[in-house]
């Protein structure tokens, strides 16, 4: 849901139905939305998994250690999954010592090494 918010009625009924329509079909959705957006979209149907975007890292090379921000620091405590940087680029140094570049580069930082595993923790 790359919208900011408030929600207007035809994008509400559409999240309801999508959500139940996965769940029908034997699936466990995730929806990717704005920090500003998750609670309108929890309060419809709360069973997704949330992945917020909040842009709140600069635009620059990032070298390791790379950034691991938790995702309920992303403005949606209930947030599972952050995409906190985007347009940025990896510095690796290989092993004859260079310097590789790779870009552009999204960051995302996951509460859990698959965020799928919160589905399963009730």
């Amino acid at each position: 849901m790359e919208q900011g918010p408030p929600l207007q009625q035809p994008a509400i009924d559409y999240y309801g139905a999508w959500v139940q329509g996965l769940f029908d079909q034997g699936f466990y959705p995730g929806v990717y939305c704005s920090f500003l957006l998750a609670a309108q979209l929890m309060a419809i149907d709360a069973r997704p998994i949330v992945w917020t975007y909040k842009i709140a890292y600069p635009k620059k090379a990032y070298r390791d250690p790379l950034p691991t921000p938790d995702p309920s620091n992303s403005g949606y405590y209930g947030a599972s999954i952050w995409q906190f940087a985007q347009g940025c680029s990896i510095q690796v140094q290989d092993s004859g010592s260079a310097l590789r570049t790779f870009a552009p580069v999204d960051f995302d930082s996951a509460g859990t090494t698959d965020p799928s595993v919160n589905i399963f923790a009730s």
